[in-house]
């Protein structure tokens, strides 16, 4: 079974804001039917990475499938991208390819107390998520968290050379569809999303048709940069802000 794996990696109750806009995302939930086929899987990942969350139980459900799976990063496979990618049996790469490791990256409220507990959590998280790149290439977890601190970026060449590939793709058939993403950050903050979800909610039924009518007229290029549509949509729905209901101090993190 084959499945093509584009766009920022969001939280599954996100996904419709991103189907209804026609841009790609990936969920844990667009796995559900090939992890319970039973079938050999093959990936085709181009995705700029998103949350740590999400990510890594992608990776962990694939690690732990019986059957064998086959990575092809046909385009870029950066931050929590780059770890799915990992789990696979053998991966392969677009010679226009790249792989992308980093830091994990959060935001957060509160005083200096907080910030250093913050501090920690991306501190640990980063050492969690090194296990998943020292696993496929057996290089030391030293130089592994060295390489997130410096963000490093790797060619084809040094993907396969360094263990993070096995071989790049050479044939006409591995590189019919190759494609970059054209932004390194598509993902829409999740209160932009959780705004339209109330404002939409809220509403009659014979008024969610104006509303819809007037989001089509605010997005009316569905291949706008999504820092764009974001502004527009902000622009557009938001009188005032919503009161945000989840008692947490730390935002999502980011990979």
């Amino acid at each position: 079974m084959k499945l093509t794996l584009r766009g920022p990696i969001v939280n599954n109750d996100d996904k419709w804001f991103y189907d209804y806009l026609g841009w790609d995302c990936i969920t844990a939930r667009d796995f559900d039917e090939a992890l319970n086929s039973g079938e050999d899987l093959e990936l085709d990942i181009s995705s700029e990475g998103g949350l740590v969350t999400v990510g890594s139980e992608i990776y962990t459900n694939l690690l732990t499938y019986p059957g064998r799976v086959t990575v092809n990063i046909t385009g870029w496979a950066a931050s929590a991208a780059s770890v799915i990618a990992m789990a696979g049996d053998e991966i392969n790469i677009s010679p226009v390819g790249r792989i992308m490791i980093h830091n994990v990256s959060g935001g957060g409220d509160g005083d200096y107390h907080d910030m250093e507990k913050l501090s920690d959590i991306l501190k640990q998280s980063n050492e969690v998520l090194a296990n998943a790149y020292v696993k496929r290439t057996g290089i030391a977890k030293d130089e592994i968290l060295s390489m997130m601190d410096s963000e490093t970026w790797l060619s084809p060449e040094q993907a396969v050379n360094l263990g993070f590939a096995d071989k790049i793709m050479d044939s006409e058939k591995d590189s019919d569809n190759l494609e970059l993403v054209a932004s390194f950050n598509s993902m829409v903050p999740r209160a932009t999303i959780n705004k339209l979800k109330a404002l939409v909610n809220k509403q009659s039924e014979s008024a969610q048709s104006a509303v819809e009518s007037k989001l089509a007229t605010t997005l009316d290029n569905h291949t706008q940069e999504p820092q764009e549509a974001t502004n527009k949509l902000e622009t557009a729905i938001n009188k005032e802000p919503e009161k945000d209901t989840e008692q947490r101090v730390f935002r999502a993190f980011l990979f």
